[in-house]
């Protein structure tokens, strides 16, 4: 079992701050990453080359790893986070 707060009064502020472990696979995209992804998201994909004018997922998460801000990423996975992403911006912005 975890310390409570008060239990970890002898530590660092950074100690106490740590978050606790969680289960599952660790990520393995950092935020930077995500950022320039969203990022590249949001460019025309003609200006990277391509014959088209909207982004879908597939050929998003082809340029992501032809840029090599990743080494892979699935379009099933970057269609979830950008779906995410989108959904919070679009709640925010519409109440």
């Amino acid at each position: 079992m975890d310390k409570s707060w008060h239990e970890k009064s002898s530590d660092t502020v950074e100690e106490r701050l740590q978050d606790l472990a969680r289960p599952g696979a660790p990520d393995t995209i950092t935020p930077e990453q995500w950022c320039r992804i969203i990022a590249l998201s949001c460019e025309k994909p003609e200006d990277h080359g391509l014959s088209i004018t909207d982004w879908t997922y597939r050929e998003l998460a082809d340029e992501v790893i032809k840029q090599g801000i990743v080494e892979k990423i699935s379009s099933s996975h970057l269609g979830r986070i950008l779906k995410k992403k989108t959904s919070n911006h679009t709640e925010f912005a519409t109440g």
